[in-house]
């Protein structure tokens, strides 16, 4: 944490099983930080999605996990009753602290959501790999609409992989103008090719 000026404050490290991502954070209503992400079950090599309610000096409060509904959270937003999350498939209410209030499946990824002026919500994000935008609209209680909108490509993209970091496995989205075969190959830092999918 740094203070307005970018003064360094304080630095904490948390540790949630033996594997976890921040994706995003938002401030709670008692001066604290609600952070949220993805943690490797234990035992799997599966990802559930987390809250960690840290203080002002960043000192951990309580640890919320939600399972793999969605697998890791993308956007948190704090709201005037709670926090909304979403991640792959799912938006997540809260209340303030962290237990679950409703959860409502999509279909897609969410990457972001806010809150509106009717107290509803709004999630954007992708559908089919990238290959279409997520517009989800819902009421404060759950989905009422959706508008997944397929987009056409005319040219060869590759986009971010996700989860970023990765272990043990990533997902690698792409699209071609029409559909045939694809190699793809990975190179390290240096330039070295170490495999070809």
């Amino acid at each position: 944490r740094t203070d307005s000026s970018g003064k360094h404050l304080w630095t904490k490290s948390y540790r949630i099983n033996g594997i976890a991502y921040c994706n995003t954070i938002a401030t709670s209503n008692d001066g604290g930080f609600v952070v949220a992400g993805s943690t490797i079950i234990e035992g799997t090599n599966s990802f559930e999605s987390y809250l960690l309610k840290l203080n002002g000096n960043g000192d951990s409060l309580w640890v919320k996990k939600f399972g793999n509904k969605p697998s890791g959270f993308s956007s948190i937003q704090r709201t005037i009753d709670g926090y909304i999350m979403t991640g792959d498939n799912a938006i997540i209410k809260a209340d303030f602290n962290g237990n679950t209030i409703w959860n409502s499946s999509i279909n897609g990824i969410g990457l972001s959501v806010i809150q509106t002026s009717d107290n509803g919500y709004v999630v954007s994000g992708s559908i089919d790999h990238n290959l279409g935008v997520l517009l989800v609209k819902s009421n404060k209680d759950g989905i009422t609409s959706v508008d997944e909108t397929k987009t056409t490509f005319d040219k060869y993209s590759i986009y971010q992989n996700y989860p970023n970091p990765f272990n043990p496995t990533t997902t690698i989205s792409y699209s071609i103008p029409k559909s045939g075969f694809v190699k793809i190959k990975v190179y390290d830092l240096l330039g070295r090719e170490v495999a070809t999918l």
